[in-house]
């Protein structure tokens, strides 16, 4: 596993996967969590599916390559920017093509940061149901080896509204990581970001042998987006199923304001920006570098058209 960290949070991306078996009854608190052991496959519920971890998939051909974006506005770019004479320039950013896939090597971070957004977007709009909780729920063994995956979601939601979670947002996970050695098991769980008050853990846990348990923030608080897209950036994913779902207050059928789209402008005359191609010298462009921008000679450069498709 390698990591890496953005303003002070750390996300991870797995590498190879130590496939264990959890066979402890009470491995979400037993010291002996994570031990190898040997369960054949049928015989595990939630694995009728075929999960993978996100950016484990194929990547398209361009995937990664340089993008360009501008403003071809010459005429309207007549003033100084920030100390910078910009008469006569166009304007010009470059960035990664990025498909969006959660299963694309290349462009998954960029899908889980999407998705994260979305959820922040979405959660801030029951802030009438107090602060956003983070819950891990880890279903009893005995419906983790024997539950299809559908019953074992319908049967979490059961659980969740007797511990008091009123609704929120599921990120299924179906592998954990051994903090130890840094291996990875199979061990299916279920994260919540949510409302409601944690109530009757340990009743709960003696009657159906599901652990719910309220994740602090720690020293530092998280944002949501920040925890949304941590949790997303190892989630497990097949073509049957999304990892994310809503539940209870939180309910998809609710309707909610969309999402306004990120737009570009130019900083001058703020226009918006429109694809470009570049056909000049290939050296006299500067360097790329992720997210970067210049004001440039407008040579070379034209307005790349949308293709549309028809059937013949």
């Amino acid at each position: 596993m390698s990591v890496y960290q953005e303003d002070g949070f750390t996300f991870m991306r797995p590498s190879s996967i130590d496939c264990r078996i959890v066979t402890c009854q009470h491995y979400e608190v037993c010291r002996a969590v994570g031990q190898p052991g040997i369960l054949p496959k049928a015989k595990y519920g939630f694995q009728e599916i075929d999960w993978q971890l996100p950016g484990k998939g194929a990547k398209y051909d361009d995937c990664g390559d340089w993008r360009y974006r501008g403003c071809l506005d010459v005429e309207a770019h007549n003033q100084n920017e920030l100390g910078q004479d910009v008469k006569g320039k166009i304007y010009v950013e470059w960035y990664h093509r990025n498909c969006g896939r959660a299963e694309c090597p290349i462009c998954y971070e960029r899908w889980a940061g999407l998705e994260a957004s979305k959820i922040a977007h979405r959660l801030k709009y029951f802030w009438k149901y107090g602060k956003v909780l983070h819950i891990a729920i880890s279903p009893s063994e005995k419906d983790a080896l024997k539950l299809s995956f559908e019953k074992l979601k319908a049967k979490m939601y059961r659980v969740a509204r007797l511990r008091g979670i009123k609704g929120g947002v599921v990120i299924w996970h179906h592998l954990r990581e051994n903090h130890e050695d840094g291996t990875w098991r199979v061990s299916g769980h279920f994260h919540i970001l949510g409302f409601g008050w944690v109530r009757n853990v340990s009743q709960g846990y003696k009657s159906d042998g599901w652990l719910v348990k309220n994740i602090p923030d720690g020293p530092k608080e998280r944002s949501v987006f920040r925890t949304a897209m941590y949790q997303l950036s190892h989630c497990g994913l097949s073509e049957k199923t999304r990892p994310v779902a809503w539940f209870g207050v939180c309910s998809s059928k609710i309707k909610v304001p969309e999402m306004e789209e990120e737009k570009h402008i130019c900083p001058c005359c703020g226009a918006e920006l429109v694809q470009l191609r570049y056909f000049g010298d290939p050296d006299s462009l500067p360097d790329l570098e992720e997210n970067g921008s210049a004001w440039l000679d407008p040579g070379g450069w034209i307005e790349k058209e949308e293709v549309k498709w028809r059937a013949d």
